[in-house]
């Protein structure tokens, strides 16, 4: 996956993909992206958040109160809008990444259907 852009899917015999590993995952819209932020202050936050029209939901995580998970139909649109929350609400966060754009993932959406 580190060694090149271009990936072909098979399963059983079958093509299932073929292309980037980002824009296959794009392609695969009756499954959310999941994005996972952790910062200071994640509840109060993801109040914020949640009004954002690009969400479909949050959870938090019960053990680690500075992390949140948001699930969203419209990846691009909502890294755009918590570019801005974050800028005009001067908050940092620690880490921001989405366990739904790698070859594992990806695959795993394509053989379940």
């Amino acid at each position: 996956e580190q060694m090149t852009h271009s990936i072909v899917l098979l399963h059983r015999g079958r093509l299932l993909a073929v292309g980037d590993v980002r824009d296959i995952r794009g392609l695969i819209d009756k499954h959310p992206h999941r994005i996972r932020i952790e910062m200071d202050g994640a509840r109060q936050f993801g109040q914020t958040v949640l009004g954002l029209d690009s969400v479909l939901s949050i959870s938090f995580d019960r053990n680690h109160r500075d992390k949140m998970e948001v699930e969203t139909a419209a990846p691009d649109e909502f890294y755009s809008q918590i570019a801005n929350l974050v800028m005009e609400r001067n908050v940092e966060l620690r880490r921001m990444m989405s366990p739904d754009n790698n070859l594992e993932a990806v695959f795993g959406y394509l053989v379940k259907g």
